[in-house]
């Protein structure tokens, strides 16, 4: 994930290549939240597919719920700090 200011010139808001996940996210503004989830949607979907090839034993589904509990809280951290950020200072920063 990069911020607005510090991403790559010329990246797109969203990229994939491969297995990686590129984002282009601004805190303060919420357009930008659209392409944080649907990164961690592509995240699930990619490891659920990776997990799938590799073995159809109960024991991996396991692993994938793990990853895709830890994937959900980081979302839900990342929605908190918006949260706490006063709109006051979230507008200014645009």
């Amino acid at each position: 994930m990069f911020a607005k200011d510090t991403a790559p010139h010329g990246l797109q808001p969203f990229t994939r290549i491969e297995h990686d996940l590129f984002v282009i996210w601004d805190a303060a503004d919420p357009s930008t939240d659209i392409y944080l989830s649907a990164a961690v949607s592509v995240a699930k979907a990619l490891l659920f597919r990776q997990k799938a090839t590799e073995s159809k034993s109960q024991g991996d589904l396991q692993g994938i719920e793990l990853a895709v509990n830890i994937l959900e809280k980081q979302l839900k951290g990342l929605e908190d700090m918006e949260t706490w950020t006063p709109r006051s200072s979230r507008t200014a920063a645009r």
